[in-house]
This record gives structure tokens, sequence and C-alpha cells, in this order.
């Protein structure tokens, strides 16, 4: 009878599929799904593992950037400085900013990640003035001197363009006096 249309109908049906060793016996169902639920187990323990290890991993970094930013604060801030916070295994990172032994701010990853690029432009801002070798009093003088300098500048400028227009509009008159047209707006007839 294997020749009948249903015999031929399941075998077709079966054709295209992936045919996966199936046990024979009750024991070995038992034993092939403990295996089977083993491995998923596995793979499940191993991702759960590999995040674990990628969280530590950034956790020490950012230790690390905190251990930076102290650095930085000695010379900006000697009284203030960050500490990693982290309630349990499991909680995320907080760093708090303390002022000798008072807590300041409880900031998050995100805006510690704000302080530290705002302290690193402090820091370059400091550096960059103190190539220039002067405080900040004598910046604020220095300045306040080129403001000066420039302003005496454009007011000479500006008498000198007043007088110039002067003698040329007294050039201008005495051409005109003398019986010339010269003057570029009137025309020639």
């Amino acid at each position: 009878m294997s020749g009948t249309p249903s015999a031929n109908r399941r075998t077709r049906s079966l054709k295209g599929r992936r045919r996966v060793a199936t046990p024979t016996s009750n024991r070995q169902a038992v034993k092939f799904l403990t295996q089977r639920a083993k491995e998923r187990e596995a793979r499940r323990e191993a991702k759960l593992a590999q995040l674990d290890h990628e969280q530590r991993e950034l956790d020490f970094q950012y230790v690390q950037k905190v251990k930076e930013a102290n650095d930085m604060l000695l010379t900006l801030a000697p009284t203030k400085q960050y500490r990693v916070f982290k309630a349990h295994a499991r909680a995320e990172l907080r760093i708090h900013l303390y002022q000798k032994d008072d807590l300041l701010k409880d900031l998050s990853i995100d805006r510690f990640r704000r302080e530290y690029k705002r302290l690193l432009v402090e820091i370059e801002r400091r550096e960059s003035q103190a190539r220039m070798g002067l405080s900040a009093r004598s910046r604020a003088e220095t300045a306040k001197q080129r403001r000066q300098a420039t302003r005496q500048e454009m007011q000479s400028v500006l008498l000198d363009t007043t007088r110039l227009i002067g003698r040329l509009r007294d050039q201008l008159e005495e051409l005109e006096s003398k019986g010339g047209s010269f003057s570029p707006y009137i025309e020639r007839r």
C-alpha cells in the first residue's frame, strides 16, 4: 500500500524538511530533551557571563576616568573630589562629587561624561593662559589696553578720513569754479 496517494503525500511533505535524529524510545527522548535544555542553559549562562565581563570592563574604565577627573580637580578645586558609588553588584554605577566630606552632587554616567568634558576644556583653557604667562587680572588689563588702542586707532583713521573728504570737496569746488564740469555725475553737452 505504499503506492497509495496518502502515503505519497507524507513522503513528499518530509522531503524539503531538515531531518533531526529523533529518539526511538521514551528514555532516549528524555535524555535528548535534557541535553538540549542543558545546551540552551549553557548558552544563556555564557551570554550572561559575557555581559557581566563587559559591564565590569566599563565600570573599570569609568573608575579610571574618575581618577583622571580627580587629578584635574586638584588644580581647579583642591577641596572637591569625585568618588565612584555602586549600591550593589547589579546596580548602575554612580559618581558622587564631594567637597571635603559633604556630598555635593550625585551624577549619572552621562552627566559625569559632560562634567568630564567640561573639566578637560577648563584645564586646556588654563594651560593656554599659563603658556601666555599672564594672570587672570593682567589678561583682563591687557585686553582692556588692546581695546583702548584699537579705539584710538579707529578714531585717528576717522579723523584723517574726514580731513581728506574736506580737502577733496575744496578741490572739487575750485575745479567747478574755473568753469570745468569735472564731476562724473554731470553730463557734458
